[in-house]
């Protein structure tokens, strides 16, 4: 009894370790007022910040929102999406496999007057 509970555990902590390498990213309130489109170029009036990317995210609404977040971070408010990908990795002891996502974009700061 003692050694299946220990194989139970042990399995079950295996299992949260490996769920919990990708994770859902939620969007924060300033995230949330991140516009974003995808690939193209941004309004005229928009300044470039800077490039930003993501990995391991469970999915793509999860990587974008991961995006929109950065750009918030970073103090603005338009996003575009450049490329999101799909991968697939498989875990060498437990052999579970699980899909993974990233995404690439660019930060803007669009003026209030936009």
């Amino acid at each position: 009894m003692v050694k299946k509970l220990f194989i139970f555990s042990l399995g079950l902590m295996i299992f949260l370790f490996i769920t919990s390498c990708a994770t859902s990213k939620r969007l924060t309130m300033e995230g949330d007022s991140v516009q974003y489109q995808e690939k193209g170029e941004p309004p005229v009036k928009a300044k470039y910040l800077r490039t930003i990317q993501t990995d391991n995210n469970d999915s793509a609404i999860s990587a974008v929102n991961d995006l929109r977040n950065k750009v918030a971070q970073l103090g603005g408010n338009y996003l575009v999406v450049d490329m999101i990908s799909q991968s697939i990795r498989q875990n060498i002891i437990t052999e579970l496999v699980e899909t993974v996502y990233s995404a690439s974009g660019r930060a803007y700061k669009l003026e209030k007057d936009y």
